[in-house]
């Protein structure tokens, strides 16, 4: 038992590390994309329909997520969880059908500040 205490104990540090996010690295192919104060890096994103995975790296000061709605930008159809000032999150989203979708941080503010932009599914 003496044994597996050291070992259960850097299990749970390592699974809270990859929990936080802050500095992990992208999984192969995704999307990187860098929230800050107040805009998103790249907002203009062209992907193939399909599957997408977003890498969602917070380098701001406050809480940013990435909401996207449909082509009339009228409905949500996909949003991130809340990602911390420092951490990352990894977003997945499936657009089969071609087109342009609209993309913005719905944090209060964050949007009309110019947190938007534009995904072209192909």
């Amino acid at each position: 038992m003496r044994r597996l205490l050291p070992l259960a104990a850097g299990l749970a540090a390592m699974a809270a590390a990859v929990g936080c996010g802050g500095g992990s690295a992208p999984p192969a192919g995704s999307v990187v994309v860098k929230l800050t104060e107040y805009k998103f890096d790249p907002n203009q994103i062209t992907h193939a329909h399909g599957s997408i995975t977003f890498f969602l790296e917070n380098d701001g000061t406050a809480a940013h997520d990435m909401t996207i709605s449909d082509t009339a930008g009228k409905n949500q159809i996909a949003a991130s969880e809340l990602v911390q000032p420092g951490n990352d999150s990894i977003f997945q989203v499936n657009l089969p059908t071609p087109g342009t979708y609209p993309f913005k941080c719905t944090q209060p503010g964050h949007a009309d500040s110019g947190m938007t932009g534009t995904l072209t599914i192909t």
